[in-house]
């Protein structure tokens, strides 16, 4: 029988200064990651202080990234500077 989640979506402002997509989550069985800024999302998976020099993954506008479903894990995203809109829709699965 296949595994069932249920998702819970929340809204990050772009920002270029570093923000918690999520927090780190022993129950999480998926993470879904959509950029709906006009400018790339830089998103560090694992510890550091992301920027847009250092990161795990860039998620080009209008476009999402599912993060490794074994890897639960705090989640960062930083955007390029003067960015003036969207965000990150983050919907995490337990």
């Amino acid at each position: 029988m296949p595994t069932t989640y249920d998702g819970t979506t929340t809204t990050v402002a772009a920002s270029s200064s570093p923000q918690t997509l999520t927090v780190a989550n022993d129950m999480r069985g998926g993470l879904i990651i959509s950029n709906s800024s006009t400018m790339t999302l830089y998103v560090l998976v694992g510890q550091g202080t992301v920027s847009t020099s250092f990161y795990s993954y860039a998620v080009p506008t209008q476009k999402s990234l599912e993060v490794p479903f074994t890897y639960v894990g705090a989640v960062s995203g930083i955007w390029p500077a003067n960015v003036a809109d969207g965000g990150a829709n983050v919907t995490v699965l337990v």
